[in-house]
């Protein structure tokens, strides 16, 4: 009885010693087929190529507004790899400069086109608005200094007396222009020789006879 007692004994811990050879080799076999799937994992990305996308820096609300100034406040430009990236991201700060969110947008996120849409200052409270623009050698007079996006003017009609009357007040400044066409930012200092403004259709007639007559003195706020 004590020998087959032995035996048994022998042989559960043969058993047992086989049992966890098995297991320790499994567990060797898993590490390194894992080792393999991550070499070979951190092999493909450092082949893929990186692309440029703008992140946001800090929770931008819905209805925020964006101009040059905010918009380095607000984003920023990384390198992320290109099976990352949404469709339709922004790779440059200037893409959502003069633009509002949509919705909410949390810290780190990736921006896209549908997050963001054009800010359109100047056709608040407007039934029917119209954008418009319009030269600065047209107008005959502007007091005005330096006029940007944002800024708010008043508009007088001039007569033939020289005596002027304000006809359209606190128009907003919807985009400002240098010479060869290129859209001046908030803080740029280039000279602007054209502006955009809205208006409400029913008037844009009577702002361009006007405009065609040399009669209109621009004041800024």
């Amino acid at each position: 009885m004590k020998m087959e007692g032995e035996k048994k004994m022998k042989i559960n811990n043969k058993k047992g010693a086989i049992t966890s050879g098995l297991i320790f080799t499994a567990f060797v076999a898993a590490a390194i087929v894992f080792a393999i799937l991550l070499y070979t994992e951190r092999k493909l990305l450092a082949s893929e190529p990186k692309v440029s996308v703008c992140v946001a820096t800090v929770d931008i609300p819905a209805g925020m507004e964006i101009n040059d100034v905010t918009a380095k406040q607000y984003f920023e430009i990384r390198e992320i790899y290109e099976s990352a990236v949404p469709q339709n991201v922004y790779d440059n700060l200037n893409f959502v400069t003069g633009k509002t969110g949509v919705f909410s947008i949390a810290k780190g996120t990736i921006v896209t086109e549908g997050m963001l849409e054009v800010t359109e200052v100047g056709s608040r409270g407007m039934e029917n608005p119209v954008l418009l623009g319009f030269k600065v050698e047209d107008i005959f007079q502007a007091a005005c200094g330096i006029l940007r996006k944002g800024d708010r003017v008043h508009i007088y009609t001039v007569n033939d007396s020289g005596e002027a009357s304000l006809r359209w007040e606190n128009i907003c400044i919807e985009d400002s222009f240098d010479n060869s066409g290129m859209r001046l930012n908030v803080t740029d200092e280039g000279k602007a020789t054209r502006f955009n403004i809205f208006m409400e259709k029913n008037e844009v007639e009577e702002f361009y006879s006007c405009l065609n007559a040399g009669s209109i003195r621009i004041v800024k706020l």
